[in-house]
């Protein structure tokens, strides 16, 4: 996936512009016997939500107020 066409047209329009992503397996693809299966990714994601939400209500706060 891809930030790039969202990050041009934000700057282009002056509009702060943030991402952020974690990675399910870094490791992915470096071994032929061994993949990352749909239900790994969605738990590895749900691992992760309380921190992005965290992390994104923290950056709301700075930015508002």
């Amino acid at each position: 996936m891809t930030t790039v066409p969202e990050v041009i047209l934000c700057n282009q329009m002056n509009i702060p512009y943030a991402s952020m992503c974690f990675n399910v397996n870094p490791a992915e693809g470096l071994s032929k016997d061994v993949k990352v299966s749909h239900e790994q990714t969605n738990a590895a994601m749900k691992d992760g939500e309380q921190l992005v939400e965290a992390v994104f209500k923290e950056l709301i706060e700075q930015y508002i107020g």
